[in-house]
């Protein structure tokens, strides 16, 4: 009866341990996901900054070609451009 009382303490203790270890493992893996959500959203931070930038350029080359195009109609006369 003793034997049988200390397989299972230690089947206990073993799935203690194993339980410790995947508790370990899951911890490390959500602290990996984090950082990697954390990285991913920096660097989509960076590129919503690009993009602003770039279509507020363009949207001010279009209105340098409308102003432009604009003056030579009215120097010009007609709107053959």
């Amino acid at each position: 009866m003793l034997f049988f009382f200390s397989v299972i303490f230690v089947k206990v203790e073993e799935a203690n341990e194993l339980y410790k270890v995947c508790v370990t493992n899951v911890e490390e893996r959500r602290n990996d996901l984090e950082n990697t959500k954390r990285e991913i959203l920096a660097q989509l931070r960076t590129l919503v900054f690009q993009c602003d930038l770039t279509l507020k350029a363009v949207s001010n080359f279009f209105s340098i070609l409308k102003a432009r195009r604009k003056d030579h109609q009215a120097r010009h006369g007609g709107s053959h451009l």
